[in-house]
């Protein structure tokens, strides 16, 4: 996903909700968002915010044809995928997270460009496209065009008891690899923090406990202490350290696959929950 400055998401953005990378901290996946229609933006990372200019707020007749003029993102067919993960195997995803856990995922390799993918898809599990990752550019992870994954959660919806929130997909099949409970959901965030589109989606699975275990940095923490905050209403959030399996560990894929889940297990224990412990 390219850079998008506050200017340039004002400027040609799409929709009411324009995410853009925050000017406040050294933001690579668009951890800010501008509503052109109040004139406010919030990152939701770092919690920087502020207004825009009184010539960036719409009129009336301005606001109406923003949001008649929203376009949904595409809905493709889920044979569309069969390009990417039929015959072109990647080993990038199997020597990471095994086949089983790669195939579940219907993790693959552009065919053209032998880039990494993996599905992207709508809060209902309808298809958008893939995610390519590629460590040429700024940016390691390409979105499809016209999707907002603020409006999305990586990982299968459902009712849950626990909810686990993660920062991205790989953190997310790191901690399928390490053979998840049937009552627990991993859910991954798009980055470090939640949106407000994904907080009515965590509170879709009605879970009893929520843990935010984000990746062991400053947006990491931060993004776990706004979570305690904007899930209020939806259950208790405990914040899961992973540098309590060693002090080199930073996020679920450092730490060895046996010792991921009862990090988690250990922390509801010692959090009082230990019924929804694994």
């Amino acid at each position: 996903m390219q850079h998008v400055s506050l200017d340039e998401a004002l400027a040609t953005g799409r929709g009411v909700e324009r995410p853009f990378n925050c000017p406040e901290h050294d933001d690579t996946r668009a951890s800010a968002s501008v509503n052109v229609l109040k004139g406010v933006w919030w990152c939701y990372a770092c919690f920087a915010h502020g207004e825009v200019g009184e010539e960036h707020v719409p009129t009336v007749e301005e606001a109406l044809a923003i949001l008649a003029g929203t376009t949904p993102p595409r809905v493709l067919p889920e044979a569309w995928l069969d390009v990417f993960d039929a015959d072109h195997a990647s080993p990038y995803w199997t020597t990471r997270y095994g086949i089983e856990v790669a195939a579940a995922n219907r993790c693959g390799t552009d065919p053209e460009t032998g880039f990494p993918t993996y599905p992207l898809r709508d809060a209902e599990g309808r298809l958008w496209g893939v995610v390519t990752r590629s460590e040429a550019g700024p940016d390691k992870y390409r979105y499809p065009w016209n999707t907002s994954t603020s409006r999305t959660l990586y990982g299968p919806p459902g009712p849950a008891q626990v909810v686990v929130l993660v920062e991205g997909a790989s953190d997310v099949m790191a901690l399928q690899e390490a053979g998840i409970p049937d009552f627990w959901s991993v859910r991954g965030c798009f980055g470090a923090g939640l949106h407000h589109p994904q907080v009515a989606l965590v509170g879709a699975s009605a879970p009893k406990v929520v843990l935010a275990a984000f990746d062991d940095d400053k947006a990491g923490l931060a993004a776990a202490e706004r979570a305690v905050s904007v899930l209020t209403d939806v259950a208790p959030v405990l914040s899961v350290r992973w540098s309590r399996i060693g002090s080199a560990v930073t996020d679920p894929g450092m730490a060895p696959a046996s010792a991921r889940v009862p990090a988690l297990s250990d922390t509801l224990r010692e959090q009082g929950y230990a019924r929804y412990a694994a």
